[in-house]
């Protein structure tokens, strides 16, 4: 006995699809079609400097929105739902970080008159 084919098409599209969790993909898969390969995403962190979008794990380099979502996975494996740990970080470029660092950088500016004591103090030694 063989079911009709659109019994099956009823019972396929009455699978629950969950979401990819993997960074890079997003698709809606079912766990029957979740195979070896059926994944293709990024294991990298994304990047944000100036008007460069990216992935550090394969260095493509894009500067429009769109063309950053329609990059294609550098890797491969089965889709997931499991929410990566630090799926929310993203590289930071040695412009954030220096900027940081002048941030918490402070630097006490003197008056006219403090500097020129200081100058008259050195001439008299």
């Amino acid at each position: 006995f063989a079911f009709p084919k659109f019994l099956l098409l009823l019972i396929k599209m009455a699978e629950v699809l969950k979401k990819c969790q993997r960074k890079g993909c997003g698709k809606d898969y079912s766990e029957a079609g979740n195979e070896a390969g059926a994944c293709s995403f990024h294991n990298g962190k994304p990047i944000f400097h100036d008007l460069k979008k990216g992935w550090t794990c394969c260095n493509k380099i894009v500067y429009d929105w769109d063309e950053f979502n329609a990059l294609e996975g550098c890797c491969t494996g089965v889709h997931t739902d499991i929410k990566d740990e630090d799926g929310d970080e993203f590289y930071k470029s040695s412009t954030v970080s220096t900027a940081e660092r002048g941030l918490k950088k402070t630097q006490v500016l003197k008056t006219a008159d403090d500097f020129n004591k200081e100058e008259e103090a050195k001439k008299k030694v």
